[in-house]
C-alpha cells in the first residue's frame, strides 16, 4: 500500500512494529530462517501502510559474504488475502455443515454403493444403540432384518445409475442388542460438480413409537372387528325376537330374523318406522 519503494523504505523505521500484524508470527519465522537458511511459503500477518491487513506468503533466503557473515535477507512476498478469505468461509461453511449434521433430530448416512456406511451423524448412532464411532465400516445387512435385505439393498442400482433420484421406505432396523427400532428412511444418491454419483446419503426418522401405535390400534380394531362378529352372530341367530328401537322416538334401528319373522316384516320395511 505504499507509493514507491522509496516511500516503504522510508516510512517503515521497524519491521517488527511497521510491518508485522503478529509478533509471534515474526519470531516463528526468524526461528525457521536462523535454522535452515532459508523459509519457503511461510503464510503471515502484514500491516498495509493505511493500518489494515492483509495475508502473505513469505519466501527468504539468507545472504552471507565470503567469509560465512550474514550481509542481508533476500525474499519475496505474494498477497494472498484472498485465498485466505475464501479458506476461512469454506472453513466456517464446513464446521456449520458439521454442527447441522450433528446437531440434526433424524439420522444422518453416508453409505457406499457397496452398502457399507463411510459416516453417520450421533443421531444414527442413537436409533441403531451403536457408539458412534463402531457405525463406519458396517454394512447395512448388519442392521437390517433378513426379510427386509432384499427391498433394502434393491434400491441401491436405481440412485446409482440416476433412474430414480430419491427413494423412500420405512423399514425396522436391528439395533445392536438385538432389538427391532422401525425408521422412516429417505435415501438420494449425492453427486460430484460434474454428476457423477459419490455415495449415497439417508435421512433415517425414527418412526418406533408410531408403528407401535399403529399395531396397537390394528389389534384393537381387530378385537373389534371380532366382538361385532361375535355379536352380530349370537343377534341373528337368537331364537327370541330382539329388536333395537332408538329411545328417543322408537324408530326401529336394527332387527333380528325371529322378530322379523313373527311380526312379518322384511328388515327394510322396517328400519327407519316406529
Amino acid at each position: 500500500g505504499y507509493d514507491s519503494p522509496e516511500d516503504l523504505i522510508s516510512s517503515i523505521t521497524s519491521l517488527e512494529k511497521d510491518l508485522w500484524v503478529d509478533s509471534v508470527e515474526r519470531s516463528e519465522f526468524h526461528q525457521k530462517l536462523k535454522e535452515s537458511k532459508a523459509v519457503l511459503g511461510f503464510e503471515c500477518r502484514f500491516r498495509r501502510k493505511d493500518g489494515t491487513a492483509i495475508w502473505a506468503l513469505l519466501s527468504c533466503r539468507r545472504v552471507y559474504d565470503a567469509d560465512g557473515h550474514p550481509l542481508f535477507n533476500e525474499g519475496s512476498v505474494q498477497d494472498i488475502t484472498d485465498k485466505k478469505r475464501i479458506e476461512m468461509q469454506l472453513r466456517d461453511s464446513e464446521e456449520l455443515y458439521r454442527e447441522t449434521f450433528e446437531q440434526a433430530a433424524v439420522g444422518i448416512t453416508h453409505t457406499s454403493f457397496d452398502a457399507k456406511v463411510l459416516w453417520c451423524n450421533s443421531r444414527f448412532a442413537e436409533i441403531i444403540g451403536y457408539p458412534p464411532e463402531e457405525v463406519p465400516g458396517l454394512a447395512i445387512k448388519q442392521f437390517t432384518p433378513p426379510e427386509y435385505l432384499d427391498e433394502t439393498l434393491a434400491i441401491i442400482e436405481p440412485l446409482s445409475t440416476g433412474a430414480v433420484s430419491s427413494t423412500t421406505l420405512e423399514k425396522p432396523f436391528v439395533r445392536k442388542d438385538g432389538t427391532l427400532r422401525w425408521a422412516k428412511v429417505t435415501v438420494s444418491s449425492l453427486r460430484d460438480a460434474n454428476g457423477k454419483p459419490i455415495h449415497l446419503i439417508s435421512f433415517v426418522e425414527d418412526i418406533h413409537d408410531r408403528k407401535a401405535a399403529e399395531e396397537e390400534l390394528a389389534k384393537a380394531q381387530e378385537a373389534l372387528r371380532s366382538s361385532e362378529a361375535r355379536y352380530r352372530t349370537v343377534f341373528q341367530t337368537s331364537l327370541d325376537a330382539v329388536c333395537i328401537t332408538r329411545a328417543s322416538d322408537g324408530v326401529f334401528v336394527d332387527a333380528n330374523q325371529a322378530f322379523l319373522q313373527t311380526m312379518g316384516f322384511t328388515l327394510e320395511e322396517l328400519i327407519g318406522h316406529n
